[in-house]
């Protein structure tokens, strides 16, 4: 269904959520970087050229901005990646040269419907009072961007005006939704090793027992 043409995003702005996720959308507005908010520290997306042109994997954030529609509703972005030198280390936020850069005025971006994350057992606890999340929990990051509980949150995968010559933010390529965490030859994996512990188990029993 991604890959469906896009459709305006406003037009859908009260439907129901779960029907569209994963759905490419787009955008139209202006964004509001003072309410930006940065998400990690994260690797970068997969099948970016960054993880390509690096042996070892960088750390970075993934900057997340509301971007106000030219008829007033709220959209939650993440505009892609960036490495950690792009922060202000006493600030703790994007470096005014990425902004005036990225803050070009009415954007059109095409992005897609993106589901919120849940933390795992070891994830450290969010920081909004910083504007810093360790996992995505969209309804907090509505919560501070004084953006409504029915907004949106979309991944960019695309835009008509980004800078020539910027690869930062990198944004998720759109190729890589089609790519699952677990895929058949995981699962094949799996089996093969359950399998061999499981005979592996077998014979010890029988070996102790029978001795």
């Amino acid at each position: 269904e991604i890959l469906l043409p896009s459709c305006e995003q406003n037009k859908y702005f009260d439907a129901v959520e779960d029907e569209w996720m994963y759905r490419r959308v787009r955008c139209k507005g202006v964004f509001d970087f003072s309410k930006s908010i940065l998400l990690g520290p994260r690797a970068p997306p997969l099948g970016t050229e960054i993880l390509e042109r690096s042996a070892v994997s960088p750390s970075g954030y993934f900057l997340i901005t509301p971007l106000v529609q030219e008829n007033g509703e709220t959209v939650l972005v993440n505009q892609g990646w960036i490495p950690k030198n792009y922060v202000d280390d006493e600030t703790g936020k994007v470096g005014e040269e990425m902004i005036k850069k990225l803050g070009i005025g009415s954007v059109d971006i095409v992005g897609v419907v993106a589901p919120t994350e849940f933390p795992g057992q070891f994830t450290p606890s969010n920081m909004p009072e910083k504007r810093k999340f360790f996992w995505l929990d969209i309804a907090e990051m509505k919560r501070i961007c004084d953006a409504p509980r029915n907004a949106w949150f979309i991944d960019r995968v695309e835009s008509d005006k980004a800078p020539s010559n910027y690869a930062y933010p990198a944004p998720r390529p759109i190729e890589s939704y089609m790519n699952f965490k677990v895929n058949p030859y995981t699962h094949i994996g799996y089996s093969a090793t359950w399998y061999g512990l499981c005979l592996t188990g077998i014979a010890v029993t029988r070996f102790r027992f029978l001795k």
